[in-house]
């Protein structure tokens, strides 16, 4: 009976001293150590385009995503590109992690927080004139997966530029604004 008293002053003096245990810290009402902002999933995110820009047979879109969840969250790096034919089937598609023609050199990939309604940019270029040799099949779909995340987003048919030379993209790390 003596060692459970003196086992609980321990106890009480040790909880007065460096707070309670960290499991029971949020139940008491106290601070907790802050949890890091998760990774952005697809679901939480919408995807559209900004825009296109054109310059001697090169082509740059930037592509916007949007986070339409109420729970904030990070994207980190640069997104997964696939170009799709007409029938949704997967192209040959090699992605460049550099400063195209359009596009300019990028730093290191920084995280972006997406608080509710917040964007993140990411930029594509390709080219859309053949060079001899060089196959330029028609996309008309791609997808494009959030850095991080395992399911991707369809972007819907393209207009005129849709032409993939060499089926060669450039690709941009996410960014806190368009550029």
């Amino acid at each position: 009976m003596r060692m459970r008293k003196v086992a609980g002053v321990f106890m009480l003096v040790g909880a007065a001293v460096c707070g309670p245990p960290r499991h029971l810290a949020n139940a008491r009402g106290m601070a907790a150590t802050p949890r890091p902002t998760p990774t952005c999933r697809p679901a939480q995110l919408t995807l559209s385009s900004v825009g296109a820009e054109t310059e001697a047979g090169n082509v740059r879109e930037l592509f916007r995503w949007r986070n339409r969840s109420t729970q904030a969250c990070v994207l980190l790096g640069y997104p997964q590109v696939h170009l799709l034919d007409a029938r949704h089937r997967p192209q040959p598609t090699y992605v460049v992690h550099e400063g195209g023609r359009l596009t300019p050199p990028t730093a290191d990939p920084r995280a972006v927080r997406l608080d509710h309604g917040g964007s993140a940019f990411v930029s594509l270029e390709w080219g859309d004139s053949p060079a001899p040799g060089l196959l330029c099949p028609v996309s008309h779909y791609m997808r494009l997966t959030p850095p991080g995340a395992s399911s991707p987003q369809r972007v819907g048919e393209w207009a005129e530029w849709r032409t993939v030379c060499g089926g060669v993209l450039v690709v941009s790390p996410v960014e806190p604004r368009a550029f």
